[in-house]
């Protein structure tokens, strides 16, 4: 009976997160709709190319996270299950002011080295002339974005409590707002500084207000510096950097290493063409983690109360969701995309369906590895996921590098493509090796009082 009703409790969470994902994952998809055309035809081609690498540069910022949020949320996830509530005030204490810690020097390191080395050595000689825009443009979108990190945490924990739908709602609130300001204001601020508030100021905004509804509903959260706990912290960190590299290090510098590729070999126009196709690529992705992100907590709880049949159906699920998705993306994409984006942009741009054919298989194999990432880490195996992604990246830039030289973007994402096969065969056998262990094993670890301060397992353990 007791597990039938923790099964109707992960299943209304995911419900009503899918739900209102649609509202903000929807109000974010209007909302890059009317900001990329707009800003492209306003701002022109080279300076789009600068807000996109502005836009990347100051993302590269959440790195110095070091995944503590994501680690956040598994161990409050546990202590739920476990109903350790002394757990879980230590767990969310530790991991705030951890993150302002480790937010303000990632954010003066990275305003270090735009300020120390000279704009057109950074991202190219075709920059140069843009050296003023783009480091007061750093500044203010860092800035943003350290709000946005602190404030993250409470998204983290509203995943932990299954209560992800209240930042749905709160961040499609946010879309239809800067949506209104970014229609009535671009032509008369027609500036890439107001495109960054608009664009990434919006959502750090919800964050933070969605963290103080956070401590209002459950003020046992309120972070206090008596309730820190080193333990905690360094299973933060230790794990924490698993979760980083694979969900945060490998996405973002994957990005940018190819912005940089790209802005070296191709200049500004080329990296706004690469910032277009990416945006599409976040539309995919958005539909995607509407049930994966929300799901991965609830694996964790599956896991501490050992349900393997609910898991057994949420991997099912998973993979179809990934089946469909690509293959209506590819289809979709191949055949309408031309047509689709010259109307977008207003006939500022037209691809052709190679790139766009090739682009699509690019975002198919990533859909894919997401699955298997979200899978895993609800499992305990992040650390694995983090050793495989880590040791392809050098090879990722080295195919990209080549597959550019050979022919230009078609190349590019059909290199890479081909590359991210190999990790196409190989993490599913990880999700079944995983799942075998666990059944197997007399008891989950996860489900001890303690396991939160416990290296976590891997697939190959």
């Amino acid at each position: 009976m007791e597990e039938s009703e923790h099964r109707k409790t992960r299943g209304r969470g995911l419900k009503l997160a899918a739900l209102t994902s649609l509202a903000s994952k929807g109000g974010n998809i209007v909302l890059q709709i009317l900001a990329i055309p707009m800003a492209y035809g306003v701002l022109g081609g080279e300076s789009f190319g600068v807000f996109a690498m502005i836009s990347t540069l100051i993302t590269f910022v959440l790195l110095s996270e070091l995944g503590v949020g994501p680690g956040l949320t598994n161990v409050l996830a546990k202590s739920i299950a476990n109903e350790d509530n002394h757990r879980a005030r230590e767990a969310f204490s530790t991991a705030f002011f951890l993150t302002v810690g480790l937010s303000l020097l990632g954010c003066l390191a990275v305003m270090g080295v735009v300020m120390a080395i000279p704009v057109d050595r950074l991202f190219g000689e075709k920059f140069a002339a843009y050296a003023d825009t783009m480091r007061s443009g750093v500044m203010l979108g860092v800035g943003i974005v350290f709000v946005k990190m602190v404030s993250s945490l409470g998204d983290r924990a509203r995943a932990a409590y299954q209560e992800t739908f209240i930042t749905n709602l709160y961040g499609a609130v946010a879309n239809l707002t800067a949506g209104i300001v970014l229609v009535l204001a671009i032509n008369r601020l027609p500036e890439v500084w107001f495109m960054i508030v608009v664009v990434n100021g919006s959502l750090a905004f919800a964050l933070a207000i969605n963290m103080i509804h956070l401590w209002v509903h459950r003020p046992h959260l309120f972070p206090r510096w008596k309730l820190v706990d080193p333990a905690i912290a360094k299973f933060l960190l230790h794990d924490g950097l698993a979760f980083c590299a694979s969900l945060s290090l490998a996405p973002i510098a994957k990005d940018l290493g190819l912005r940089l590729i790209l802005g070296h070999m191709g200049g500004p126009a080329v990296v706004a063409i690469f910032d277009i196709l990416e945006r599409l690529m976040v539309f995919v992705f958005g539909f995607v983690v509407m049930f994966t992100f929300p799901l991965w907590p609830a694996l964790s709880d599956a896991a501490a109360r050992r349900d393997f049949e609910w898991i057994r159906q949420a991997r099912r699920r998973l993979y179809l969701l990934a089946l469909a998705a690509a293959t209506l993306f590819i289809a979709g994409l191949t055949a309408f995309g031309p047509w689709a984006i010259h109307i977008w942009l207003q006939g500022e741009l037209t691809l052709s369906r190679l790139v766009l054919f090739a682009f699509s298989i690019y975002v198919s194999v990533h859909v894919w590895h997401h699955v298997h990432h979200i899978f895993l880490a609800g499992l305990d195996s992040i650390r694995l996921v983090a050793v495989v992604v880590l040791i392809e990246l050098p090879f990722f830039f080295l195919t990209g590098y080549l597959g550019y030289s050979w022919h230009a973007l078609p190349g590019l994402f059909l290199g890479l493509a081909l590359f991210g096969l190999i990790a196409s065969f190989l993490f599913p056998y990880l999700a079944l090796q995983r799942m075998r262990n666990l059944e197997q094993s007399g008891s989950d670890d996860s489900s001890s009082p303690t396991s939160g301060l416990e290296p976590m397992a891997t697939a190959a353990s």
